[in-house]
């Protein structure tokens, strides 16, 4: 009798265990402690937090291209990569490691939903944007953006001016992303749920 008492608790309480624990695990991907959420990939595929650079008809789909390299192959410009963002933040962080041939110039931009429309927000000229030579001849670039609001997706954009005209060429091969915002406390914790809730508001009426 006890043993069935015993197995009776456990199969009861085992769901809530579960359902607890799943949602432990949702709030801390949504709201870390640190503040900070970082992803990174390299860019084989298309994925929930990084869509596949666009459109089709300017850079190859994700994966293995030809001479053995894995990532995408850019030949017109501008393409466009799609992000969904990991709720709220103040400061996103995008690197990509690229190298690209006769061209020179390349420019990074964010553009925001305003109205259920991308609008471009901030564009960073090459002069600006900081280079890290890598080992094998690619090049790390990292841009900072500081958003003012997301509604859950940004898109990044590739420019590079005269890249058809000069026959040239930009890959990419991996991509890292890093949102920040201020450490998690008690008491930030209820004002940042609040704001979720409306942000997912808003994106519901867009």
């Amino acid at each position: 009798m006890k043993r069935a008492r015993v197995f009776h608790l456990i199969a009861t309480i085992l769901p809530w265990i579960i359902v607890l624990g799943v949602f432990a695990w949702l709030v801390a991907a949504r709201f870390p402690l640190s503040g900070v959420v970082r992803y990174d990939a390299p860019l084989d595929s298309s994925r929930v937090w990084f869509h596949a650079f666009l459109p089709a008809e300017r850079a190859t789909s994700p994966g293995a291209q030809e001479g053995g390299w894995i990532g995408q192959h850019i030949t017109k410009e501008p393409v466009y990569a799609e992000v969904r963002t990991p709720g709220i933040f103040d400061d996103v962080e995008l690197s990509l490691e690229m190298r690209s041939q006769k061209q020179p110039t390349v420019r990074i931009g964010l553009s925001l939903l305003n109205n259920g429309v991308f609008v471009m927000t901030s564009v960073l000229p090459a002069s600006t944007i900081p280079l890290q030579e890598l080992p094998d001849g690619w090049k790390r670039v990292t841009v900072h953006f500081s958003p003012k609001s997301t509604l859950g997706f940004m898109r990044f954009m590739i420019s590079a001016p005269g890249l058809t005209s000069n026959q040239g060429t930009i890959d990419v091969r991996h991509v890292t992303l890093t949102y920040r915002r201020a450490p998690l406390s008690f008491k930030n914790f209820f004002p940042l749920v609040y704001h979720e809730l409306g942000q997912a508001w808003r994106r519901f009426r867009v």
